[in-house]
């Protein structure tokens, strides 16, 4: 913008001296002459400022856009993650009564890439993400959302999958990176899926007298922005139901996609487990899918919460 503006500031300047050389000093006192000079200039002004506008407006919009995009990769950035996050889930709320709808949220991390960028240095790992990205958008579906989150994470929304079905992509997916050259790195992928039914269940226990504790907290919090009592039969109106259910599903996708991802990355073996005994021997790879379904067995649970109680508070850092 500052640019733009010199650029106009200088044309200003180059008009007044063009109006100088046609005109010499004894017309420009002559008033008629004058007006005349004037009226030429604003006519001219008013046939540019349309462009000028038009100029600004892309300006603006190349602004816009590059806000929302990840430098390195040409990926969506974590902003336009949460925009389109938001989009989807406001569609699965409206729509799941008349239609059979399904939404997944991915988190995937990328395994060692910390140590490429510390031994390698940066250029490296950049490669290393522009490739992993270019990766995605071949394995994946055109309307799949993609976007860089993090340093190297990665966060994924797929609309329309089952639980199996996301399963068997996010496999593809992690086989396809372990299999190329280019990429040094494996994947930890975690995920959760939330769909038609479940929306559906969450409205019964926000319209039952029986709310849980939990349904009883969100709507406690949204109360404050609707200025309602909790006791207070607004509680069941359909905005207020609606707010509170997009929190509760948001904040679901959201944890149970960071909890998968952390036992793919930190106890992959959750995936051998079957009513928790170990379906095959052996150490498994490091790199592995899982899905939020597998942590609800309380058998896994149990021995996820000893794992996880004895890694320690690691979560991801922001390199590894």
């Amino acid at each position: 913008e500052p640019r733009f503006e010199r650029i106009l500031t200088q044309f200003d300047r180059d008009f007044s001296a063009l109006i100088s050389r046609l005109y010499p000093e004894e017309t420009l006192e002559d008033d008629d002459a004058m007006d005349a000079i004037v009226l030429g200039v604003d006519l001219f002004r008013g046939a540019l400022a349309p462009l000028v506008q038009e100029l600004r407006d892309r300006k603006e919009a190349m602004l816009r856009e590059q806000a929302l995009i990840d430098s390195r990769t040409g990926l969506p950035n974590a902003k336009s993650f949460e925009d389109h996050r938001h989009k989807e889930l406001e569609y699965l709320l409206r729509h799941y009564k008349e239609k059979d709808l399904a939404l997944a949220q991915v988190v995937v991390d990328l395994d060692g890439f910390k140590g490429i960028n510390d031994t390698c240095g940066h250029p490296a790992g950049d490669k290393i993400l522009v490739r992993f990205a270019e990766l995605m958008k071949r394995e994946l579906r055109a309307e799949d959302f993609v976007a860089r989150t993090g340093g190297d994470e990665f966060s994924l929304i797929l609309r329309g999958l089952t639980v199996d079905q996301v399963n068997q992509a996010m496999e593809r997916l992690r086989v396809a990176v372990e299999k190329d050259p280019q990429i040094r790195c494996t994947t930890s992928i975690g995920f959760a899926v939330v769909d038609s039914k479940n929306v559906a269940y969450l409205l019964e226990s926000i319209q039952s007298d029986q709310m849980t504790e939990s349904t009883r907290e969100v709507l406690a919090e949204v109360d404050k922005e609707f200025s309602v009592s909790v006791e207070d039969e607004d509680v069941r109106e359909p905005a207020v139901q609606h707010e509170a259910m997009f929190r509760r599903i948001s904040k679901y996708l959201r944890e149970k996609s960071d909890e998968a991802q952390y036992a793919a990355k930190f106890c992959p073996e959750v995936n051998l487990m079957a009513d928790g005994e170990m379906k095959v021997s052996g150490v498994p790879p490091k790199n592995a899918v899982v899905g939020a379904h597998v942590l609800e067995n309380p058998e896994v649970r149990r021995y996820f919460g000893r794992v996880r109680s004895a890694e320690g508070p690691k979560g991801r850092s922001k390199g590894e």
